[in-house]
C-alpha cells in the first residue's frame, strides 16, 4: 500500500514538472495599448516554440514548459522587442513598452476609410492595399509583417497552431515549402489586396486546414483587360543569385485569371551558429556554407461566378 502511495506521489510531483507554464503581459506604447503584435518564445537556437498575436486590450498568453527562452514581439511601426527569459513557474511580464520606428510612423496612423487591420470572429484582416507594404516588397515580404503569421524553413503557418494550409482567392494551394514561396516571391506586394488569417476555419475545411488557413486575396484586375508583367533581378553579395518571374491577370466578363512562373538560379551563404554551455565550459561552433538553389514553379487559378466560393 505504502509503495502504491509513493507511486502515485511521484507521478503527481513529475506531472506538475512537465505542465505546461503560463506566460502573460500586456504590449502598449506611451500612449496606448498595442493590439495585433506577434509574441514569439523561441529556443536557443531561434526555433520557434510557440506565439500569438496581442487582443484588442493588448494582452497575450503563451503556454510552455520550463526552460530558457528568447520572447520577440514585433509590429510593424515599431522596433522588436527582445529579451530572454527564464521559465519556472507561471510568469507574469506586466506591461511591455514598444518603442516607435521613426522610418515607418506613417504605417500606425489610419488615414483611410478602411482599417489597415481588422478582427473579425474567426479571422484577422490585413488590408494590404491600404498599408505601406504594398509599396515595393514581394509577396513574402508582405507575410513576414502580417500579424500572427510565422515564415521557418520556407513554411508558413500561423502562430500557435499546427500545419496551416494556404490559399489563392479563397481556393486551396497545390504549392507548398519552397515551390510556393517562390510564387509568393514572384508576386508584387502591389497585387495583393488582403491577407485572411483565419484561426477557426469553416467546416469545409476541418479534415485539411485544422492548423488554421491563410488566405491571400489578389486583384482581380480591371474590369475586360489583361496584364503581364515580366521581373528580372540579380543579387550579388558574397554570392550571386537570379530570379526571373512572370504574372499574368486577365478579367473578361465574369471570368477572372491568374497565372504565375517563377524560376531563380543561383547561390546564398548558409550561416548555422550551436552554443552550448557545460558547467566548466562553453562550446560554440559556427558553420558557413554555400548552399545552390535551382528551382522553377508556376501556379495557375481561375474564377467564374458560379465557382465562387466565400470564407
Amino acid at each position: 500500500m505504502k509503495t502504491k502511495t509513493l507511486q502515485i506521489l511521484i507521478a503527481l510531483f513529475f506531472t506538475g514538472i512537465l505542465t505546461a507554464q503560463t506566460i502573460t503581459g500586456k504590449v502598449a506604447d506611451n500612449l496606448d495599448v498595442i493590439p495585433f503584435a506577434n509574441v514569439i518564445l523561441k529556443d536557443n537556437q531561434q526555433k520557434i516554440i510557440t506565439g500569438a498575436t496581442t487582443k484588442n486590450d493588448g494582452t497575450f498568453e503563451l503556454k510552455t514548459n520550463q526552460g530558457n527562452y528568447i520572447l520577440e514581439i514585433s509590429i510593424l511601426g515599431y522596433k522588436t522587442f527582445s529579451k530572454t527569459i527564464n521559465i519556472k513557474g507561471n510568469l507574469n511580464l506586466g506591461t511591455i513598452i514598444l518603442r516607435e520606428n521613426a522610418q515607418a510612423l506613417n504605417e500606425i496612423v489610419v488615414k483611410t476609410e478602411k482599417r489597415i487591420l481588422e478582427r473579425k470572429i474567426d479571422r484577422l484582416v490585413f488590408n494590404v492595399e491600404k498599408s505601406i507594404a504594398a509599396t515595393g516588397g514581394n509577396g513574402v515580404d508582405v507575410l513576414r509583417i502580417t500579424p500572427g503569421v510565422q515564415l521557418q524553413n520556407n513554411t508558413l503557418s500561423i502562430l500557435g497552431k499546427g500545419a496551416t494550409q494556404i490559399l489563392i482567392n479563397g481556393r486551396l494551394s497545390p504549392l507548398a515549402g519552397d515551390e510556393l514561396v517562390a510564387f509568393l516571391s514572384g508576386l508584387s506586394a502591389s497585387d495583393i489586396v488582403k491577407i485572411e488569417v483565419i484561426t477557426n476555419p469553416p467546416a469545409k475545411y476541418d479534415a485539411s486546414g485544422n492548423g488554421g488557413l491563410i488566405n491571400i486575396i489578389l486583384k482581380k484586375g480591371t474590369q475586360n483587360s489583361w496584364k503581364n508583367a515580366t521581373t528580372i533581378s540579380y543579387i550579388q553579395n558574397k554570392y550571386n543569385f537570379t530570379t526571373v518571374t512572370n504574372n499574368f491577370f486577365y478579367n473578361k466578363n465574369k471570368v477572372s485569371l491568374s497565372a504565375s512562373i517563377n524560376a531563380n538560379k543561383g547561390y546564398f551563404e548558409n550561416l548555422e551558429g550551436i552554443v552550448i554551455e557545460y558547467p566548466t565550459n562553453l562550446w560554440d561552433i559556427d558553420i558557413a556554407g554555400k548552399q545552390q538553389t535551382d528551382q522553377l514553379s508556376d501556379a495557375f487559378y481561375w474564377i467564374m461566378p458560379c465557382l465562387r466560393r466565400q470564407l
